[in-house]
């Protein structure tokens, strides 16, 4: 889906790609966004870098792959 849409997930510092670390954290943070009614997706809505739980876990964020390499 994210490769479709030519998005990327980038660490706080904007490097990507992102360490099998962090990649595995967010695996099992999507997991946990999910639980309670997708709450963890539903954070994004109040968040100013409209982050999810789980990116927020693991410092990451999803960004355009055009806008990366700016």
């Amino acid at each position: 889906g994210m490769g479709t849409m030519d998005l990327i997930v980038v660490d706080k510092n904007g490097k990507s790609p992102i360490d099998k670390g962090a990649a595995l954290t967010r695996a099992v943070g999507r997991l946990a966004s999910s639980l309670i009614f997708g709450f963890g997706f539903l954070m994004c809505i109040k968040d100013e870098e409209q982050r999810t739980l789980h990116d927020k876990m693991t410092k990451t964020k999803v960004v355009w792959f055009r806008d990366s390499t700016a």
